[in-house]
């Protein structure tokens, strides 16, 4: 039996992780963290590497050429007595020991964590709300028994003076409640100021003193744009703002990042830009927190550069994902009177990522209306954005409103809020606008090919990740939000920032997207970028 052939049987740190299958999806490195395995599985190791230096970086292929399964074995080591993480270079056949001490290894907050196990937030069978977190919220939970095709619940948050909704959508309203619930305590931890260190100071001086996450990275509204904001100004390096501490996984260690980018809702001042919810997510660990916001980071993003590049998008045939769920939901709009378009839209880093776009079928209005996620299977992703967009159909079907809908449509800066995005593509004239996703069919196989290149477990999917992220981009860098409240129940909450990542926006004035290198490397050289940058049909 090969090596591969016995490590698909076998099951590791992180699950099933061939080392050559992971280097060929574009992972170059391979860790393997401290663990529970069984006695034989350690003897079989410590006796692989007796005659073996660990404090100094070996040729993985030396060891394989005395022992067959060395990479085997290495890859299922856990039980080491010096709690050190492995790292394999499949590039360079390189294996090097970090031992696991406070600062040292990249990411040496990192835990082995399994999926959907018992206290997970996205688990089958979630565990139910602590009565204290659901006091801490002080928001009430309602039923929107309107909703055909699933269970959706609703959370009124008050956050100030107003109140923000929240929603669970599932296939039953107990879960449903939780999911809303869950959401809430997301967004009261992200608008949670007080409990981060706050550094007041420009980035042009800031960053001679400290590492620091450039604001410019993130991509900017144009100064001409914030004319017609109230509130906000324009960034320049030399402007006072202020900075709460993050994590470099480029730079393996604390970085200063802005505070406006690090909070939903910031009203700090000087104001730059108002940032969305996107990239902020909650979990039962921080490592399932922080893969859930890059899942995030990425469904906006690749929506956004399908939309501005007018990429022909290739349709997935729903019968090739195999799930009797996402069967069920395309009848539902059929039933709704609206066909269930699925498109891919996965952009470099490879993490599958579906547009669910619903077309009326007889032309009239609500014309259409998008979803988007993404997931590492991409069954998954479909069925998640399929969710919500029947739901948002069904929750914004009374919005529709035929003359504002027709101005928003011919007038971009009309679009002023996440309301005017719907209106524009809810007119039955907007059709023209999404010709350009009639692109070919996808290969069956290059989904199921795309899937197995993901490995099992939250901590492997997010170090795997992460890695191909910094392939195409300069960092990726997240701030703990976590209050002392969730965190005593055992939540984290965590925002994640990838710069020259396309950032979701609303309103036309304040859409991000001119100084994006990315998407600029994406266009024809001298394009007419105005007709382009037009307001999105995300909302």
């Amino acid at each position: 039996m090969s090596a591969v052939r016995q490590l698909e049987r076998s099951t590791g740190p992180f699950g099933p992780e061939p080392g050559g299958r992971l280097a060929a999806a574009g992972s170059r490195y391979l860790w393997i963290s401290p663990g529970t395995h069984t006695a034989e599985e350690q003897a079989r190791l410590h006796g692989l590497l007796s005659d073996w230096d660990p404090t100094a970086a070996t040729p993985l292929t030396d060891l394989e050429r005395r022992h067959p399964f060395a990479r085997v074995w290495l890859e299922l080591w856990s039980g080491n007595p010096a709690r050190s993480w492995l790292r394999l270079d499949l590039l360079e056949g390189q294996l090097q020991v970090i031992p696991l001490q406070e600062g040292a290894g990249p990411e040496p907050f990192l835990s082995p964590r399994p999926e959907h196990v018992d206290g997970s937030c996205r688990q089958a069978r979630p565990r139910h709300l602590a009565p204290g977190l659901r006091a801490w919220l002080h928001g009430e939970v309602v039923r929107e028994d309107g909703v055909r095709g699933a269970a959706v619940s609703r959370c009124d948050l008050p956050l100030g003076p107003h109140s923000v909704p929240t929603f669970g959508r599932t296939n039953n309203y107990r879960d449903a409640e939780l999911g809303a619930l869950l959401e809430a305590l997301e967004r009261k931890a992200s608008t949670d100021t007080g409990q981060l260190e706050v550094i007041r100071g420009s980035c042009s001086r800031l960053c001679r003193e400290h590492p620091l996450l450039d604001p410019l990275s993130l991509v900017q509204p144009r100064p001409e744009d914030l004319r017609h904001v109230p509130g906000l100004v324009p960034y320049d390096p030399d402007l006072p703002i202020e900075w709460v501490w993050g994590y470099s996984f480029r730079r393996q260690g604390p970085v200063l990042v802005p505070a406006a980018h690090a909070f939903l809702g910031y009203v700090g001042h000087p104001r730059f830009v108002n940032e969305t919810s996107s990239g902020t997510a909650l979990g039962a660990s921080l490592e399932e927190a922080l893969l859930h916001a890059l899942f995030e980071v990425l469904e906006r993003d690749a929506l956004l550069m399908t939309w501005y590049t007018r990429s022909p998008a290739r349709r997935i045939d729903p019968q090739v994902l195999g799930r009797r769920e996402v069967g069920v939901q395309l009848d539902w709009a059929a039933r709704l009177g609206y066909e269930a378009r699925l498109y891919d839209i996965t952009q470099e880093a490879g993490l599958p990522t579906v547009w669910a776009l619903l077309v009326r079928t007889d032309g009239g209005a609500p014309y259409s209306l998008s979803g988007a996620a993404a997931h590492a299977r991409t069954w998954r992703a479909a069925r998640a954005a399929l969710t919500e967009a029947l739901t948002s159909l069904q929750l914004t079907f009374d919005l529709y409103d035929p003359g504002q809908a027709r101005q928003c449509l011919h007038d971009p800066g009309a679009v002023e809020g996440e309301l005017h995005h719907y209106l524009r593509f809810a007119h039955p004239e907007s059709a023209v606008l999404l010709d350009f996703l009639s692109g070919e069919a996808v290969v069956p196989s290059s989904l199921e090919a795309r899937d197995r290149d993901w490995p099992g477990g939250i901590t492997a999917k997010l170090v795997v990740l992460v890695e191909r992220l910094l392939r195409h981009h300069p960092d990726v860098v997240f701030v703990d939000l976590t209050p002392p409240t969730l965190r005593g129940h055992g939540l984290h909450c965590v925002r994640a920032l990838v710069p020259d990542a396309l950032p979701l926006t609303f309103g036309h004035r304040q859409r991000r997207v001119h100084a994006c290198a990315r998407l600029r490397r994406r266009l024809p050289p001298g394009a007419d970028l105005e007709p382009l940058f037009t307001p999105h049909p995300f909302a």
